[in-house]
């Protein structure tokens, strides 16, 4: 309970890290995520620019978004979604230090990752308390980590795949009250399903893929 009142307290400066899909945002609505009362101007940290539904909801959550990624292109993708802060990975792959030192050696509040393999980073970039959510492992099942940061460091780790019903449609009402919106990268016919499989294995894509169906 301690630890719940000194949090809360210090609201204002929570922060999250999101390496997710869009399964963060049934995490929003579920209240899961934090310890203490969310209000706005907390920080959020978003990792790899592939998931832009998570910049989108924290910035509707009230939150400043710090962005990850890999190359200019996805860096202005994110910029154009409200990411208020970029962190090029090709120039600084040990983002984790670069989190700290942005959050005044703190850490952040919440790290959401859906790519497993950088948990020694995530880990890293959380503050003594923090909370690691994983939602995937798009990075391999199976990776080493360091169990000294998460004893060490008073981290808790939870698992999460989808929500409710519920959830899906409170998220659906804000895609179509176009408070959300899904960035789409490029549409290939049904039978170009092989393009399509190429352009996503190629990393190059900015956003999602879709695949038309010609009408009967």
């Amino acid at each position: 309970m301690a630890a719940q009142v000194a949090v809360e307290k210090k609201v204002e400066h929570q922060s999250i890290f999101l390496t997710t899909t869009k399964k963060i945002i049934l995490q929003f609505f579920n209240g899961n995520l934090f310890v203490g009362k969310h209000t706005k101007g907390s920080r959020y940290f978003h990792c790899f620019t592939d998931n832009t539904a998570s910049i989108q909801i924290a910035k509707l959550a009230g939150a400043s978004v710090y962005v990850v990624g890999s190359t200019p292109e996805k860096l202005a993708l994110a910029a154009s979604l409200g990411a208020d802060v970029l962190i090029d990975s090709s120039a600084e792959p040990d983002w984790s230090k670069t989190v700290y030192k942005l959050t005044a050696r703190r850490g952040v509040d919440l790290v959401v990752d859906n790519v497993g393999t950088t948990f020694p980073l995530s880990f890293r970039a959380a503050r003594k308390g923090g909370r690691i959510l994983t939602v995937g492992n798009t990075g391999g099942p199976k990776f080493e980590i360091d169990n000294r940061l998460i004893f060490g460091k008073h981290l808790t780790i939870i698992g999460s795949t989808m929500g409710t019903r519920t959830d899906f449609a409170a998220v659906m009402h804000l895609v179509f009250a176009g408070k959300l919106t899904v960035a789409l990268d490029q549409a290939f016919p049904l039978e170009d399903a092989a393009a399509a499989h190429r352009r996503l294995e190629s990393g190059r894509q900015m956003g999602k893929i879709t695949l038309k169906i010609a009408a009967a």
